[in-house]
């Protein structure tokens, strides 16, 4: 799958990876790690702990409201 495919938030888990996260907003991994650093309005994740290393990860309905928070978001609203 390319960054430039859409990718439907509905069809996956209520626990999204990065990677998933990434393909949804259509940016890097790397990216999304800043966006959970950043000091104002960070995009929440939580660290499942199965093994040593923290898995980060982003709940679906986090995503949701961070989306919403954002001052430059795009809708889906057609201009008239």
């Amino acid at each position: 799958m390319t960054t430039d495919e859409y990718v439907n938030p509905e069809t996956l888990s209520d626990i999204l990876t990065f990677e998933e996260v990434a393909k949804i907003l259509r940016v890097s991994v790397n990216t999304v790690r800043r966006l959970t650093k950043q000091s104002t309005n960070p995009l929440i994740a939580i660290n499942l702990s199965f093994t040593k290393k923290p898995m980060p990860r982003v709940r679906k309905e986090d995503l949701r409201i961070w989306l919403d928070t954002r001052p430059n978001r795009i809708t889906n609203e057609t201009s008239k």
